[in-house]
């Protein structure tokens, strides 16, 4: 039936059209089940479910409430997968206790996405803040936290993961399992404090508004201590190493402290990850987690236009901005050096993000086609990257911002945990 004749099918009898319409909208929707469940059938052996443990002698889970992957001690099996050419081993085993320290204009609310979809989609339990961020000042406490009423004082609930802001303490790991894998971004210091800059100026920063001129970023440059507020306020003075916890009794040209504390730093995460090499960070990261590629996927967030400035001008802004960032500058230095380093030692680094950056293009079209509603993307296995299968659906999920995803995950975790 073509277009003209189905519109004077419909003017004669619309009631017919209308049911006509809906059995093709189900009929849509079930092809769409029968494909999904297909695809789920031909990658079970990614699932482990264990349907024998006895409830009555299992130790408490800390997912328990959600339906999850489980092992005979109540803890989260991990997911078994094949492992690509990168990896000597046959199987690998996907870490999933994470702890990811959010830090400032990093790239870090896009990191977050990936982190709660991940954990969203695989029913985890993340350690969630009361509102938006668990601190951005310390000390640390619990009543930060989204933490349930206590009823045996002799254990302490364990958390899958934590990915929202916070200034780094030793004393949120007592919430998170032994095995749980530390990682964080930084970035290239000046590209951060102008970042920063912007971003909080235009959001009215209070100290950052009072800076004025034509161009305020100079006018800040060659007189940062007229404007820079203190200590923890400010977003503009090496807020990398702040919120990595540096001890802000030492001020951020001690170079003494300063090599201890990269020192500290480096022994607290197993991976530093760099904003400046993105997509190489979360292939590196997929690769250490034994995630998959569909694990990785992201829409950018929280992303500002680059500005314009000519190159003689930010030279100048940049020799200004190193007299007053040692402190991060040194930090970044360090660990630039380092993912530098493995990034040669990584076998097929640069063929796997040519295939994931290939990969994201068709999933940011897919769902930014609204003709794509009821359809599915199917992207078969590449030499380095496993298959991709979408659904609409999970497009909401990659496209969501920071503030309604954590909402989510708090009202979500509410409606089946007894909170304080």
């Amino acid at each position: 039936m073509n277009n003209a004749s189905f519109e004077h099918f419909c003017r004669l009898d619309r009631r017919a059209c209308n049911r006509l319409l809906q059995f093709v909208l189900v009929a849509g929707i079930f092809i769409n089940i029968i494909l999904l469940l297909s695809h789920v059938a031909q990658h079970n052996n990614r699932y482990i479910v264990s349907s024998s443990i006895n409830n009555e002698n299992k130790s408490p889970s800390p997912s328990s409430n959600f339906p999850q992957d489980v092992s005979s001690s109540g803890q989260l099996k991990p997911v078994e997968k094949q492992c690509k050419k990168y990896s000597n081993q046959k199987c690998c085993r996907a870490h999933q206790h994470v702890y990811y320290l959010k830090t400032h204009k990093t790239g870090s609310t896009t990191m977050y996405s990936i982190f709660a979809e991940y954990s969203r989609a695989h029913d985890l339990l993340p350690l969630l803040p009361k509102g938006h961020h668990i601190n951005l000042a310390p000390p640390f406490r619990n009543n930060q936290l989204l933490l349930p009423a206590e009823t045996d004082h002799t254990r302490t609930q364990k958390y899958d993961m934590v990915f929202n802001h916070q200034i780094y303490s030793p004393l949120i790991f007592k919430h998170l399992y032994d095995d749980t894998i530390k990682i964080t971004t930084i970035r290239e210091p000046f590209k951060q404090f102008v970042s920063s800059f912007t971003y909080f100026r235009s959001n009215d920063f209070p100290y950052l508004k009072l800076v004025p001129g034509v161009d305020p970023l100079l006018e800040f440059l060659k007189h940062p201590h007229k404007y820079e507020t203190n200590d923890y306020s400010s977003y503009t003075n090496n807020r990398q190493v702040v919120d990595l916890g540096y001890d802000m009794r030492y001020s951020f040209n001690d170079t003494t402290y300063i090599q201890q504390f990269i020192k500290e730093t480096e022994k607290r995460f197993d991976l530093v990850l760099i904003t400046d090499y993105f997509h190489e960070s979360l292939v590196i990261m997929k690769r250490y987690l034994n995630w998959s590629t569909q694990d990785i996927l992201y829409f950018s967030k929280n992303t500002q236009k680059k500005d314009k400035t000519s190159k003689v001008t930010e030279k100048m802004y940049r020799e200004l901005h190193a007299v007053f960032s040692k402190a991060d500058t040194s930090l970044y230095d360090h660990f630039h050096t380092l993912f530098k380093h493995r990034m040669t030692m990584e076998k097929g680094l640069n063929e796997e993000v040519l295939e994931f950056e290939d990969i994201l293009e068709k999933v940011k079209l897919f769902c930014n086609d609204n003709s794509s509603l009821g359809s599915t993307l199917n992207i078969p296995e590449g030499t380095w990257s496993d298959s991709i299968f979408l659904l609409p659906y999970k497009c909401k999920w990659l496209k969501m911002s920071e503030v309604p995803f954590t909402l989510f995950l708090q009202k979500r975790q509410g409606s089946v945990l007894s909170f304080q």
